[in-house]
């Protein structure tokens, strides 16, 4: 979760850079972080809200939402994602070349 810290140019700069390291064809960027949404249990959505709050307040950053990560994955120039929600707010997004 350190994308959230900065904001969208530095996001795609870092993610530009990981795209040229990755050494094959078949490799990846896994990326675990918030996805932001409207969660069923009220804590989550409280504690997404706080994150964010916290990242714009001490970092310029933010709390993203699927589009937002899709716009900084093409931006980036990845071809491809896919979002798996794991426990909790975060989810591990895998981007591929």
């Amino acid at each position: 979760a350190i994308m959230h810290n900065w904001d969208d140019d530095k996001c795609v700069k870092i993610l530009t850079r990981c795209k040229e390291a990755i050494p094959n064809p078949g490799g990846k960027v896994l990326i675990v972080d918030i996805v932001s949404k409207k969660w069923a249990d009220q804590v989550f959505n409280e504690m997404q809200l706080n994150h964010d709050l916290i990242m714009t307040v001490f970092f310029d950053g933010k709390e993203r939402n699927e589009e937002d990560w899709k716009k900084l994955i093409i931006e980036a120039g990845f071809s491809s994602y896919k979002i798996v929600t794991t426990v909790g707010v975060y989810s591990l997004i895998e981007v591929f070349p």
